[in-house]
C-alpha cells in the first residue's frame, strides 16, 4: 500500500513539473529584435548656418564725361552672414558588421537673418570734409549683398556602430548653391550714375562633415549633423543704367570671393 502511495505521488510530481516547465517555456519573452541599418530612408532637419565672403568693386574706364570720372578699386572686406535652415533628406544605407556605408541627398532652404548687405562711400576728386562728407558731385554709395537661397547636395557616407543603436559617421560630396547677388552704385547727384547687378545663379562646390545617429526603433532614427560647404567666387560686369546719354558711360565690376558656408542641423528619419 505504501509503495502505491509513493508511486502515485512521484507520478503526480512529474506531471506537475512537466506542465509548469511547458507553461514557463510558453510564457518566456521573445528575444529582442536585432536592429538593422540597411534600407532606404527619408527625413527632415532644422538648424542654423553661418558663412563668410569677401566683396570688392572696381570702376571700368570711360565712366563720366570724357572718361574723367572714376573710382579707385575698393574692397568691402569679408562679410559674415547667418540665419536658419530647413532641409529634407533621403538616402540608402548598407550595414556590414559594425560598418555602415551609404549615399544621401538633401535639399536645404536658407532664411538669412537680414544682415547681408555691406556698403561704403566711393570718392573721386574733390575734398572729403571730416564730419560733413564729400561733395554731392563726387561721392556715391556702394552697396553689395549676396543671399544664399537654397542648396542641393549629394554625399557619400561611411560610419561605425559604437553599439547596435548608435552610429558615428563622416560624409562628403558635391553641392549646388542658388544665391542672389546684388550690387548697387547709388547716385547722390541727379541721375549721373547708377550701376546695379542682380543675377540669380547656381554655383557648384564641395561639402564635407559628419554626425551622430541613434536608432530609436527599427523604423525611426534621430540625428545631429555638421556640414561645411565651399563655393567658387564670381564677378559681375554691370553697365551704367541711369547715365545721361552721350555724357556718361562705362561699367562696374562687382566681385564676390569664395563663399564658405557652415551648417549645424538636427533631424529625424523614417527607415523603410
Amino acid at each position: 500500500m505504501l509503495k502505491r502511495v509513493i508511486a502515485s505521488a512521484a507520478f503526480a510530481f512529474c506531471v506537475v513539473t512537466s506542465a509548469s516547465a511547458a507553461d514557463m517555456a510558453l510564457k518566456a519573452p521573445p528575444p529582442a529584435p536585432v536592429l538593422s541599418w540597411t534600407g532606404f530612408y527619408v527625413g527632415a532637419d532644422v538648424g542654423g548656418f553661418w558663412g563668410r565672403q569677401a566683396e570688392s568693386f572696381v570702376q571700368l574706364p570711360g565712366f563720366g564725361a570724357g572718361g574723367n570720372v572714376g573710382y579707385d578699386p575698393v574692397s568691402l572686406g569679408t562679410k559674415t552672414i547667418s540665419g536658419a535652415t530647413a532641409a529634407f533628406h533621403g538616402g540608402y544605407n548598407y550595414q556590414s558588421s559594425n560598418w555602415v556605408a551609404g549615399v544621401e541627398s538633401s535639399f536645404t532652404l536658407f532664411v538669412p537673418d537680414g544682415t547681408t548687405r555691406t556698403s561704403t562711400n566711393l570718392f573721386s576728386g574733390g575734398v572729403i570734409v571730416p564730419g560733413v562728407g564729400c561733395s554731392v558731385v563726387t561721392c556715391n554709395t556702394l552697396n553689395m549683398s549676396n543671399d544664399p537661397q537654397w542648396l542641393v547636395d549629394l554625399r557619400g557616407r561611411l560610419g561605425y556602430l559604437v553599439n547596435n543603436n548608435t552610429l558615428i559617421y563622416g560624409t562628403g560630396g558635391v553641392a549646388w548653391l542658388r544665391q542672389n547677388e546684388r550690387g548697387f552704385l547709388l547716385p547722390t547727384f541727379a541721375n549721373i550714375s547708377s550701376i546695379s547687378a542682380n543675377p540669380n545663379r547656381i554655383t557648384a562646390g564641395w561639402v564635407a562633415g559628419g554626425g551622430l545617429e541613434y536608432m530609436l526603433s527599427q523604423h525611426w532614427i534621430v540625428r545631429g549633423e555638421y556640414l561645411f560647404y565651399s563655393f567658387e567666387g564670381d564677378s559681375n560686369v554691370a553697365p551704367c543704367t541711369r547715365c545721361v546719354p552721350g555724357a556718361f558711360s562705362g561699367a562696374g565690376v562687382f566681385t564676390y570671393g569664395r563663399y564658405d558656408l557652415q551648417q549645424v542641423r538636427f533631424g529625424a528619419s523614417y527607415k523603410f
